[in-house]
């Protein structure tokens, strides 16, 4: 016959207290974890947020991008989440020919230390529909470009350079018509060699400039700044 000595009914509900406590710090642990995985699934990156901005936005800046004004509330509203993404970053808008699409390109505004997060923004782009995204400016074919900043007018053909080249890397010596040493002008120049060489070549394949004044027809000894292009092709 089957009898229950009080020493074993004691130790009996000693373990079931045991087992119970552990089962509630188990299921404690379990819904920390459940929380932490809830929370980190609910929180986007910088790049989502951006992406998914511009998805719902998408069509409103295709139909108005020929129009836009640099200062219209659209471009403003583009600028401010995208410097939500990092505060150097901007952006142009450009239309491809011959097919109804238009370009979002992501720029560093030629610094080179914020190259990475053009990378991680562009590469996080879904595919939107009528959208193109372009990680740096890119090159504008052509042998001769154009562009006026303040009083300065400046193109390729006021332009032209001697080179060294080293470990893949080129020094220029640029020799720039009506140059007086400005930043605006330098600035200006800057633009051209994007569209000469694309953003990315220029900032990762130039080592340095020194800039000079070219007195007019005194060009001996130098080469048009177009062929540029041709000898960082073969770096």
């Amino acid at each position: 016959m089957f009898r229950w000595r009080g020493k074993c009914f004691e130790t009996a509900t000693s373990h079931v207290q045991i087992v119970v406590q552990h089962m509630k710090m188990l299921s404690r642990v379990l819904a920390f974890f459940l929380i932490i995985a809830v929370v980190g699934c609910s929180q986007k990156s910088k790049e989502e947020i951006f992406w998914n901005w511009f998805e719902e936005n998408s069509t409103v800046y295709f139909d108005n991008a020929d129009n836009m004004n640099p200062k219209s509330e659209l471009a403003n509203t583009l600028t401010q989440k995208l410097k939500s993404v990092h505060p150097d970053l901007v952006w142009e808008i450009g239309e491809l020919e011959n097919i109804k699409k238009k370009e979002l390109t992501i720029s560093a505004d030629g610094l080179k230390e914020v190259f990475p997060a053009v990378l991680e923004l562009t590469e996080a782009a879904p595919e939107i529909p009528k959208w193109n995204i372009i990680a740096f400016r890119q090159r504008i074919p052509g042998d001769d470009l154009g562009i006026q900043m303040e009083d300065f007018s400046i193109s390729y053909k006021d332009i032209y350079f001697n080179h060294v080249q080293e470990n893949n890397l080129i020094g220029l010596e640029l020799y720039i018509k009506n140059y007086t040493e400005k930043g605006y002008q330098q600035n200006a120049i800057f633009i051209l060699m994007d569209a000469l060489l694309g953003e990315y070549d220029t900032e990762t394949k130039i080592d340095w400039i020194e800039w000079h004044g070219l007195e007019e027809g005194d060009t001996t000894n130098l080469l048009p700044f177009r062929e540029l292009r041709d000898i960082v092709d073969q770096l």
